[in-house]
């Protein structure tokens, strides 16, 4: 989830281009942290416990101490695998971020001594980012960046080493570091090498020096872009100029204020520079030293009045800025568009009641757009579409061949997709006793993403409910399943998964334990929806209080796969026998709601709630099954109580924030009922 304040439009799904990135820069704290002690290499207490660090670069020694910080953190990149690790997660957090289209700086210069000279380094990104590419659905450039503090003639070698790989990956040449250090026009010859080749000039200007450095990379450099450019503001003629040449400006808020540039954010100029007609990028620069990435660069231009209508301008400017492919950039364009559209006329398919999912009923494909909508997502990856299988909260399956199908996904990002493939990979190695998914291929068209995956294959246990009742049979193979789930232990694929279509992965940090992270869920969902559960379960403050404790009081314990959303429509079976004998369990699907690592015993609460959720027999089917768990697993009744009022509070709302569907009713329900507030002592 984004987070965002009822009635305005989240930033991360703001489809936009990210132009103003630096390599290391754009290194995860905790990643840096971690390769530090990897390594077994010392980081300043700025880089560890004071991070981000407290920064001013207006003075000469100021710019040395950024600088020298910059340099420590490069120096935890020693193996290629770290490079690549790098990469990895810097386009996943792109992703995460609505950037369709990243383009990344780097001097590799840099970088060449530790990794084989400059080519080879250069090799290793080029590889890392398409790797990246692959598995985001992100669109990635490299921009190659000389150091203006270096001699003149290095510049010329980088730019030499950028033409050979024009149009394939390098999409630019960039001039960086102190820019009151070196002349701009010995560079010329450099930048001429590259524009030569078709590169973009996208040399950094404007940000320390006044306007003459804009003007000098315009009449020297012959800057395509500009990195920063923010004081442009300051010589109306040239602000007239850049305006009418349509000369983009990388301007990167948080970092002016880190730097000294201005003093808060309340001062950077960035409408004036938009009222005037000046193409702005907002970029992020090094949010490893400043503590912001690109959607808080949005979220600073709103705090200082821009309109979501002109928030979409400043993303439609940084795509148009972009050196992305013309499909791309339309693409990216007709999101811009789409986030922009009022709700009722976005196009974004409404997901089917859940209640109807639960009963094992069929969905209904969503009404918007129509099945033929969905097939041709399908067929625009060159395969056949036989039928729709289903639908569901997170997707439209259609059967691709008897042992292939592909799913259409609402709202899951390629990069959680990718996390996803991960976990199955690790899940059908695992040994359980029935299938489980594999993705085959992550793919994206126009936008949407779109897996290749295997065909499971078997009846819906619901079926057999249905046809028969909840028998002795129907609850043993149910309970069988998690039985397997609870002797298959949850590595670190399943705690790198995102849940509840959160953002950002449940165990938001390495150290994290099962309680912490539960509660922490509890708390990020209670601060969003409590008022809604307020109107709906008494003393819902209490109530939460005492869940908080209880998580508080668990031990770590030993993780287990938990899958999160159990139910008889997601455990295919075939018979064994004739009539109501015995079952086999062939396939388990549906992961990704709330799949992770964690405590088996969350799994059980649930699936005994969700066995049959609005049934007139629930709650005795639910106390039924609660009982043979209880008998057979040894859980405490109080745990599995207390589990299920987490679930209740996290996912009341997950399918409506307003509290109006069947599955809010349900989880209020379980809030007031007696045996779990007596559980909880109230």
């Amino acid at each position: 989830m984004s987070g965002a304040r009822p009635g305005v439009r989240p930033l991360d799904t703001l489809p936009k281009a990210h132009l103003h990135l630096h390599f290391t820069g754009s290194m995860r704290h905790e990643t840096l942290v971690e390769l530090a002690g990897q390594h077994g290499l010392h980081l300043p207490e700025a880089l560890r416990d004071e991070w981000p660090p407290q920064l001013l670069a207006t003075d000469e020694k100021g710019w040395f101490r950024f600088q020298r910080l910059y340099d420590i953190a490069r120096s935890v990149l020693v193996t290629a695998d770290d490079v690549r690790r790098l990469v990895r997660e810097t386009v996943e957090d792109e992703a995460r971020e609505g950037s369709g289209w990243l383009e990344i700086q780097v001097d590799p210069s840099g970088y060449g001594s530790r990794f084989g000279g400059i080519t080879a380094f250069t090799e290793l990104v080029l590889d890392a980012v398409r790797d990246a590419a692959d598995r985001t659905g992100v669109g990635v450039g490299l921009v190659i960046a000389a150091n203006r503090t270096r001699h003149p003639l290095d510049a010329r070698t980088l730019a030499r080493l950028a033409t050979q790989y024009a149009g394939h990956g390098v999409v630019g040449f960039g001039l960086s570091n102190d820019e009151r250090r070196g002349r701009t026009e010995e560079f010329a010859r450099a930048f001429r090498i590259a524009t030569e080749a078709g590169l973009g000039s996208m040399p950094h200007g404007g940000e320390l020096c006044g306007p003459d450095s804009v003007r000098a990379c315009l009449d020297r450099l012959g800057a395509t872009r500009v990195g920063h450019g923010v004081r442009t503001v300051e010589d109306p003629a040239l602000l007239d100029r850049v305006a009418a040449a349509g000369v983009p400006l990388e301007v990167c808020p948080a970092s002016n204020v880190a730097l000294g540039v201005y003093p808060e954010a309340d001062v950077v100029p960035l409408r004036k520079l938009f009222d005037a007609g000046a193409q702005i990028a907002l970029g992020a620069d090094d949010p490893l030293l400043f503590g912001v990435r690109l959607v808080g660069q949005y979220e600073l231009a709103r705090g200082l009045g821009f309109t979501d209508a002109e928030l979409a301008e400043l993303a439609r400017m940084s795509v148009r800025a972009s050196t992305a492919p013309a499909p791309v950039r339309d693409r990216l364009l007709h999101g811009v568009d789409r986030w922009l559209a009022p709700e009722e006329t976005s196009g974004t398919p409404e997901p089917p009641e859940r209640e109807q999912l639960r009963a094992g009923g069929s969905a209904p494909l969503p009404d918007t757009s129509g099945p033929e909508w969905w097939a041709d997502r399908i067929r625009a990856l060159g395969l056949p579409v036989e039928k729709p299988l289903g639908a569901g909260m997170d997707g439209v399956v259609w059967a691709v061949d008897d042992d292939t199908v592909a799913k259409v996904w609402f709202r899951h990002s390629p990069a959680a997709l990718h996390r996803l493939r991960d976990f199955y990979a690790d899940l059908d190695a695992a040994g359980l006793p029935f299938v489980t998914p594999c993705i085959h291929a992550v793919r994206t068209v126009d936008g949407t993403p779109v897996t290749i995956e295997r065909r499971l294959h078997g009846r819906p246990l619901s079926e057999f409910v249905e046809a028969h009742g909840p028998t002795e049979t129907a609850l043993r193979t149910f309970v069988d399943v998690l039985a397997a789930l609870r002797d298959t232990k949850g590595g670190p694929s399943a705690r790198a998964l995102p849940v509840m279509a959160e953002a950002d992965t449940f165990y938001r940090d390495a150290g994290s334990s099962w309680p912490a992270a539960l509660r922490a869920l509890v708390d990020r969902r209670a601060e969003v929806y409590a008022d809604v559960l307020r109107s709906a379960v008494p003393d819902f403050d209490a109530l939460l209080e005492r869940v908080r404790a209880g998580l508080r009081a668990l031990p770590d314990g030993e993780a287990a796969i938990v899958h999160g959303d159990l139910c008889p429509p997601n455990v295919l079976v075939e018979p064994v026998g004739e009539g109501d004998g015995a079952l086999r369990v062939t396939a388990v699907l549906d992961w990704g709601f709330l799949t992770t690592a964690g405590d088996p015993a969350f799994d059980a609460s649930l699936a005994a709630g969700f066995f049959d959720m609005y049934g007139p027999r629930a709650r005795e089917i639910d106390e039924t099954l609660s009982g043979r768990i209880v008998a057979e697993f040894g859980y405490p009744p109080p745990l599995l109580h207390l589990y299920r009022a987490c679930y209740a509070i996290a996912g009341a709302n997950a399918y409506d924030p307003a509290g109006g569907d069947g599955h809010f009713a349900w989880c209020a329900d379980q809030l007031r009922r007696p045996d779990l507030r007596a559980a909880l002592g109230l």
